[in-house]
């Protein structure tokens, strides 16, 4: 079996055999489960939400886009800690995760927060040893800078 099958759909029993159950399709699960296709592995791809094709996130108001394709309506929140705010987390809830929302905004892992992996002992986690990693799904979720004439000019 390939393709999608919509579980509100399904009046019976669902039976898959695979070697892998890969739990979300954004930019990061779609990787994964990518590389295991091609590596041979039978994969299964799990989505909380549903395929929402392009012609219907066009038709979607802002509010209905909320609704339909972010978890909670957008109302997950990051609980902050001493004088830290609460912050918003987007997460998707939808074929392709978040970057269905966000446009795949994309950004390699802080040089800081590395470095603050190596403190904990995960010494490996240098910009060097990630590069490679960082090249490979950029490469494969078609990465690329925002055109200059599309930059923000702000001076905020």
């Amino acid at each position: 079996m390939s393709g999608y099958e919509h579980g509100r759909e399904r009046t019976d029993d669902l039976v898959l055999d695979c070697d892998v159950v890969v739990v979300g399709s954004g930019a990061g699960g779609a990787v994964v489960a990518c590389h295991l296709a091609e590596a041979g592995r039978d994969v299964v791809i799990l989505e909380e939400g549903g395929h929402v094709l392009p012609h219907e996130f066009a038709r979607m108001r802002p509010t209905q886009t909320m609704r339909h394709t972010w978890r909670e309506a957008g109302l997950t929140m990051a609980v902050g800690v001493g004088d830290s705010p609460m912050i918003n987390v987007m997460m998707g809830r939808c074929v392709g995760g978040s970057s269905a929302m966000t446009g795949g905004v994309c950004f390699r892992i802080p040089e800081a927060v590395l470095a603050d992996w190596r403190a904990l002992g995960l010494t490996e986690f240098t910009p060097e040893a990630m590069e490679p990693y960082h090249a490979d799904v950029e490469k494969s979720v078609h990465v690329e800078d925002v055109p200059e004439r599309m930059r923000s000019r702000s001076t905020v």
